[in-house]
């Protein structure tokens, strides 16, 4: 009974550093963006691996990622809500980017490798969108997005058709290494914190070049 009691406590805990962590990355108000987009992936780091994942033992794993993902749809309906109209993509990237330095980083992969209105894009690892829908809306380039979690990329369809953002935003729920055969070519291929899950290196690498346009570019973090 102690123990069940000492585990309810540290997630009634996670809960509440998980809230008040994402309220400010989230509100409309804080007007500091930079510590915003560091929160966002703070709060999910925070909430799954330091309090929630060591009482999970005794979960299933579908219900786990049930828990674990359907927080990104229940912060888009909240902003919803709230602005009482469909967020713009700037709006969502205090928690659709799940790497660190949010929008910012993305500009620079933006800048960096000349991603234009012409540009077809595949992002390696999309999560929910984020990063995709930005692009698009910035650049108006073309994006597909893999994502190889099946929860993940349905929230990424649901908030990106929301956005009307579908005709130039193909969101593919498919592993990376199985795309070898895959009959686009792209001018920029750009992947944040997910590579390093891919322990195939060899034959990953080697399908990014295969699938990169000569004079292409790879932005990775």
């Amino acid at each position: 009974i102690f123990n069940l009691a000492d585990n309810l406590g540290a997630i009634i805990l996670a809960e509440y550093v998980f809230e008040k962590i994402t309220y400010v990355a989230s509100n409309p108000n804080f007007s500091n963006t930079s510590t915003q987009a560091w929160l966002s992936p703070l709060s999910i780091f925070v909430y799954e691996n330091i309090f929630f994942a060591p009482y999970v033992d005794n979960f299933s794993n579908s219900e786990f990622s049930f828990k674990s993902t359907d927080r990104f749809l229940i912060q888009y309906y909240n902003l919803k809500k709230k602005l009482k109209r469909i967020p713009n993509t700037k709006e969502l990237s205090s928690f659709d980017h799940m790497h660190y330095d949010g929008i910012n980083s993305v500009n620079v992969a933006i800048k960096k490798i000349k991603i234009e209105k012409s540009s077809i894009v595949l992002d390696i690892g999309s999560g929910i969108g984020g990063p995709a829908r930005y692009i698009n809306q910035i650049t108006n380039a073309k994006v597909y997005a893999i994502e190889l979690q099946k929860n993940l990329n349905d929230i990424a369809v649901t908030i990106t058709k929301d956005l009307g953002l579908q005709e130039n935003i193909i969101h593919v729920n498919d592993d990376i290494l199985n795309l070898n055969n895959f009959n686009i070519k792209f001018d920029s291929i750009i992947s944040w914190l997910a590579l390093y899950h891919i322990p195939n290196r060899k034959k990953l690498l080697k399908i990014i070049y295969d699938l990169l346009n000569r004079n292409g570019f790879f932005f990775t973090e």
